[in-house]
């Protein structure tokens, strides 16, 4: 018999598809920001505020909301799919790591990786 999809594998699936977009709303504004900002200095001279701001600032802020966003989504993930449970291949999943100044790094699982995302003082 097959595997039905229940409520919380769908929302899984929804939260997966929504991931991918955080992902590209912040890739895509790592990645142009400096672009951009050499292009404001090379082609424009003065206060270009109005500009700027829809260069910079708007995007920054979407990218932010993306992240906070991205964690929210990784959570429901982890809750449907009980990933940072799971063990694979004899050990416990990662799924990053946090890197301290004072002592070796800390390996995290999903839920860990997600809290960290939500829970952030700011992010740069």
């Amino acid at each position: 018999m097959a595997e039905q999809a229940g409520p919380k594998r769908h929302l899984s699936v929804q939260a997966t598809r929504l991931i991918h977009e955080h992902i590209a709303t912040i890739m895509t504004f790592v990645y142009s920001r400096q672009p951009l900002r050499e292009m404001m200095k090379g082609w424009y001279e003065g206060d270009w505020k109005y500009l700027w701001r829809a260069l910079d600032d708007i995007p920054e802020r979407r990218a932010e909301r993306a992240l906070i966003e991205l964690g929210l989504y990784l959570r429901v993930i982890d809750e449907a799919e009980n990933l940072s449970t799971r063990s694979g291949f004899c050990k416990r999943w990662e799924f990053g790591e946090l890197v301290h100044t004072d002592k070796p790094p800390e390996r995290l699982d999903l839920r860990e990786v997600a809290n960290k995302i939500i829970h952030a003082e700011r992010y740069t």
